[in-house]
């Protein structure tokens, strides 16, 4: 099918930190005012509830990516650069003790846990989506699958349902969409997302209605409807656009807020039905007028698009 890119002004940006190191995620708390961020360091910010205002607490010297707190809030789990993937547990003030660690055999770029908190996923350099079903006594991971993707695969999400895990392939500039056994949780590819540009982030929205996609060269963040019975993307916009790197996504628990992980780490306020009132450092972010190539999605396997790129819009939707 064919999708276009439509073109919207939408947030309030609250709070730009810039950060010691390139930034690489957050994550917040479930059910502590705290944000976690890695990079070079690992760093552990107190958190604003109003406004999203992020405070440094502390630090830890360990070169984190891509990362994720368990369903219980009891353990964080980080890849790091040097083919491991660290187990810490999380006291109750947030702060982390190391437990455990897996050897693997490559850079790991980033972690999803399903919302049950049964199962733990990773993708890798060698390009492969590994599964890992999560000892809720002590944190282990044990493996119970892995799958070779043929893509470059960088960020991960999961949707709130379980049922769909979603894959941001960097090379081929695609997001590619896996059906998740509900028995065994292991996945499937069910289709391609194909895009104009680099992607390097997916993240689900906790609703589960809106995906969001980093575009790696112009730092825009796409946002996607969600058909939450196929596991489909639809109606994309240019949502969100940074002047600075941008590595991953995270959406906070309650939708509300938006932070982009980079050269800063930026959080937004998303517009909403009720008016949200934003401390005198906000701006208005406006979409760019700049894109208007259109979306393929494939239901085939293959490593590029089965359809061509239409450079002008159409009402219509095709059969690719």
């Amino acid at each position: 099918y064919l999708f276009y890119l439509i073109i919207q002004k939408v947030n309030c940006s609250c709070e730009s930190i810039p950060t010691p190191y390139t930034s690489v995620k957050s994550l917040t708390h479930p059910t502590l005012p705290i944000v976690y961020l890695s990079g070079l360091e690992f760093h552990i910010y107190s958190l604003d509830s109003c406004y999203g205002n992020l405070s440094l607490i502390t630090s830890y010297p360990n070169d984190t990516h891509g990362f994720v707190i368990s369903a219980d809030a009891k353990y964080l789990y980080s890849c790091t650069l040097i083919s491991s993937l660290l187990i810490f547990q999380i006291d109750s003030f947030g702060y982390l003790t190391y437990v455990n660690s897996i050897v693997l055999p490559s850079f790991c770029y980033d972690v999803a846990i399903t919302n049950s908190g049964q199962y733990l996923y990773i993708s890798e350099t060698t390009r492969t989506i590994k599964t890992f079903e999560i000892n809720s006594t002590n944190g282990d991971l044990t493996l119970i699958d892995s799958i070779n993707t043929t893509l470059f695969i960088v960020g991960i999400d999961i949707s709130p349902d379980n049922n769909f895990l979603y894959a941001a392939d960097y090379l081929n500039s695609s997001v590619q969409i896996y059906q998740i056994n509900s028995t065994s949780f292991k996945i499937e590819l069910k289709t391609i997302l194909y895009l104009n540009e680099s992607i390097v982030d997916i993240k689900i929205s906790r609703s589960g209605l809106y995906a969001y996609l980093m575009q790696r060269n112009t730092y825009t963040i796409i946002r996607c409807d969600v058909d939450t019975s196929t596991g489909l993307l639809s109606n994309l916009i240019n949502y969100i656009s940074v002047t600075q790197f941008a590595n991953f996504i995270e959406i906070s628990l309650d939708d509300r807020f938006i932070r982009i992980a980079g050269s800063n780490l930026t959080t937004f306020i998303q517009q909403t039905a009720q008016p949200i009132i934003c401390n005198s450092t906000c701006i208005t972010i406006s979409a760019t007028s700049s894109i208007s190539s259109s979306i393929s999605i494939s239901s085939s396997i293959s490593e590029s698009p089965s359809s061509s790129i239409s450079e002008s819009p159409s009402s219509s939707i095709s059969e690719s």
